[in-house]
């Protein structure tokens, strides 16, 4: 399958040379080491990263390298089995230990994509994403989810958040052309985002419990990252 740019950016990192799936750090080894996977710098300060990608497919199918500009729904490279992988799609081979020839005949390769939102091109800071024609706006685990263009007026001018407890491991995220207040209390492994055109406001009750995602931004609804970074 394709794997496409989801925003206008600059790709600042590119591995794509790595060929084997990876046993869950077998002997201590670290399965990063061995994937594939390409990073994204966007204008709004955000990155993205794609991960899993078939060898050779970003410089080669792609035609891409680093310090490249490209543009939301550009192709990026084949989604692939390298890295620690799994799931869907299972290939006749076995997971490896990466760079020793140890291998693990219980566990499969998976055609797979990895897909994240962070501040920095690093392991840290994971942000929750906004996609368009989620209903609700709340994705669960397990769902199929497919984005659409976040159209012009999709935003209500603000939002009221009342007095609830709300759990489990679904992702929510709240957008606003003005305001989000909130007092609600999340648990578990909730994991939510506040986006507000002109102010957030976390009133008496709010909480965020220890094991959940919270993050809030002063942030237009419709500022999405245009054009490239600086190379």
């Amino acid at each position: 399958m394709s794997i496409v740019a989801a925003a206008d950016g600059r790709i600042r990192f590119i591995a794509d040379h790595n060929t084997v799936c990876c046993a869950d750090n077998a002997n201590g080894i670290n399965c990063s080491s061995c994937n594939n996977f390409v990073w994204i710098e966007h204008s709004n300060g955000e990155w993205t990263k794609y991960s899993h990608f078939t060898t050779g497919s970003v410089t080669g199918a792609a035609g891409l390298d680093t310090n490249d500009c490209v543009v939301q729904g550009q192709f990026l490279g084949y989604e692939g089995d390298v890295g620690h992988t799994g799931g869907s799609g299972a290939q006749n081979r076995p997971q490896t230990a990466c760079s020793t020839p140890l291998i693990d005949s219980t566990r499969s390769c998976g055609i797979h994509l990895h897909w994240e939102v962070r501040m920095t091109a690093t392991n840290s800071d994971l942000r929750v994403p906004i996609l368009c024609g989620v209903p609700d706006e709340i994705a669960y685990a397990g769902d199929t989810l497919v984005g659409v263009p976040c159209d012009a007026g999709a935003c209500v001018a603000g939002i009221a958040i009342p007095a609830q407890v709300l759990g489990g491991s679904s992702i929510g995220v709240s957008r606003a052309d003005v305001s989000v207040t909130s007092r609600a209390e999340y648990q578990d492994s909730r994991s939510t985002a506040y986006f507000a055109g002109d102010h957030v406001t976390l009133l008496p009750g709010f909480a965020s419990r220890t094991g959940t995602y919270f993050h809030a931004m002063i942030k237009s609804c419709e500022d999405g990252p245009n054009g490239c970074p600086p190379e």
